[in-house]
Parts: C-alpha cells; sequence; structure tokens
C-alpha cells in the first residue's frame, strides 16, 4: 500500500510541476478528432490505426 501511495503522491507532484504540459495534453486528447469529427478517444480501432501507420509502431 505504501508504494501505491508514493506513488500517487509522485504523480501528483509532476503534474503541478509541469501543469502546463500536461494540460496541452489533455486539450489534445479531448479535442482531437478524425476527419468525420469522431473525438479520437472514442473511435473503435481495427488493425493499424491512424498514429501506429505514421509512426511505424509495429502490432501484435
Amino acid at each position: 500500500m505504501r508504494k501505491l501511495i508514493v506513488f500517487i503522491e509522485a504523480s501528483l507532484a509532476y503534474h503541478r510541476s509541469h501543469r502546463q504540459a500536461y494540460n496541452a495534453m489533455l486539450e489534445i486528447v479531448f479535442n482531437a478528432r478524425t476527419p468525420d469529427n469522431v473525438p479520437y478517444y472514442l473511435v473503435e480501432i481495427q488493425g493499424k490505426d491512424e498514429l501506429h501507420t505514421v509512426l511505424k509502431i509495429p502490432t501484435t
């Protein structure tokens, strides 16, 4: 249990010290959309998605 508490405290400290970057990342995650105006976090991925294709990340 102590390790979990330490992890949460460290995570919160990181977010506080990098607030602007963290907020920017959240804006991107929740506002990025497909060409059909569907938020990316709601898209069901079939096979390789666009990000994997662009970054050439192998799928398993």
